[in-house]
């Protein structure tokens, strides 16, 4: 993989795949009315939905400072 940044663009990607996952399993466990299993793959969704933000975040930091030099 290339720079530093295609590595944090990467990994958000990745965590995104994660979120669509457990926004599938949550709606799996929901059907089956077990809502304390549902509950855990909302929540984990939307941890796995920051990550990619913060990944994002990254890369961003790490395009500036290679355009600035720093």
């Amino acid at each position: 993989m290339g720079t530093r940044a295609d590595r944090h663009r990467h990994a958000a990607r990745t965590h995104e795949q994660a979120s669509a996952r457990h926004d599938k399993a949550a709606a799996f466990w929901a059907e089956r009315g077990d809502e304390e299993r549902a509950g855990i793959e909302t929540r984990n969704a939307a941890l796995e939905r920051e990550a990619a933000v913060l990944e994002r975040e990254r890369a961003e930091i790490e395009e500036r400072e290679t355009a600035t030099g720093t």
